[in-house]
């Protein structure tokens, strides 16, 4: 307990530290502490408003902690502030694979959250922002779980918005099936490993297509892994429960 209470303290000083000499790291704390990082990445927007890196941070925090709230006044907010940033992280380098990755992680969170209509209004967008942020960094695990999340949703759309995507654009302009989704997840693991948000997300995708071994082995491989964001508590016991139900 008495370790917990300095180590917390520890890690605040450094931050506070950090903070008054532009130190801080905004990757890392954008992994392991989403509400810093928002402090951190505002201050630095605030000295300066054209900071990309901060504005990037930003969008993806606050999409972060979108995605998990459980309000959904306070949810649509914090998506929408993750929305602005993302718009001035690309009005500030269009052509860097971070802008995309932050929009098209923005617009895929939003969506999930969306009507039927609204859902296939946006997968256009995310799409391109997806292939785009691949295009300029071919490794980042990101933008590849934001592309196969984007592809099994689409083959797997409901009656409602195969409806609304005939109506509003024709239908798709761009092929989706599961085995092209379980490709870019798996490429997402591939490249960024030590996540266990990619496994889960892998994992529920085979069992939604009644791959059920599939599913075991990658939640079996995603139990081995040390927990690195503030969500990861919560993808454990969900991989948890998962298991108990394919065992």
């Amino acid at each position: 307990m008495h370790r917990n209470i300095f180590g917390g303290v520890l890690v605040l000083l450094l931050l506070n530290f950090n903070s008054v000499y532009g130190q801080v790291d905004l990757q890392q704390l954008s992994i392991t502490d989403y509400q810093a990082c928002i402090t951190n990445a505002s201050q630095r927007v605030n000295r300066n408003s054209d900071d990309f890196e901060a504005h990037y941070y930003l969008a993806v925090c606050y999409a972060r902690l979108g995605y998990t709230e459980s309000s959904n006044d306070r949810r649509m907010n914090l998506f929408e502030m993750a929305l602005n940033h993302a718009n001035e992280a690309l009005r500030l380098k269009p052509d860097d694979f971070r802008s995309h990755h932050a929009m098209g992680m923005t617009l895929g969170r939003t969506a999930e959250f969306s009507s039927a209509r609204d859902r296939v209004a946006k997968t256009r967008d995310i799409k391109e922002h997806a292939d785009r942020a691949i295009e300029l960094n071919p490794a980042h695990g990101g933008s590849w779980i934001v592309l196969g999340q984007l592809i099994f949703r689409v083959a797997n759309l409901s009656n409602a918005e195969r409806l609304a995507a005939n109506v509003l654009f024709g239908g798709f302009p761009f092929e989706a099936s599961n085995d092209m989704a379980f490709e870019a997840m798996n490429n997402a693991i591939k490249h960024e490993s030590e996540f266990i948000y990619h496994y889960l997300t892998l994992a529920r995708a085979y069992l939604t297509a009644r791959k059920n071994d599939e599913a075991r082995e990658v939640l079996l491989r995603a139990q081995q892994l040390e927990p690195l964001t503030p969500d990861d508590p919560d993808h454990l016991e969900s991989i948890e429960r998962l298991l108990d139900r394919i065992r």
